[in-house]
């Protein structure tokens, strides 16, 4: 559940942005959603830019995972279905 309010920090698309948001706390993690930016790309040798993006967003997702939509009731939502065919979607 979010708290009363939320927290919207631009952090970069680096490692050691993505250990701090890893081991937050529970409650900082209710009261936050971080954007990361991904910055000037620069390849080392032999490096595709495939293989760069990809590695920015395992690292988004090893660190951050949202809570999930719930409907009225409290079931999930899976990613499948569609917003709109459920009634009433708890925060969004």
């Amino acid at each position: 559940m979010r708290g009363a309010y939320c927290y919207l920090p631009i952090l970069p698309a680096r490692f050691g942005a993505f250990r701090a948001v890893g081991v937050l706390s529970p409650l900082a993690r209710s009261r936050l959603t971080p954007m990361f930016d991904v910055r000037t790309v620069v390849l080392k040798a032999n490096q595709a830019l495939d293989t760069y993006l990809g590695d920015r967003a395992r690292g988004i997702h090893e660190c951050w995972e949202p809570e999930p939509l719930l409907d009225k009731e409290g079931s999930r939502i899976t990613t499948h279905e569609s917003r709109r065919s459920r009634q009433a979607v708890i925060g969004v």
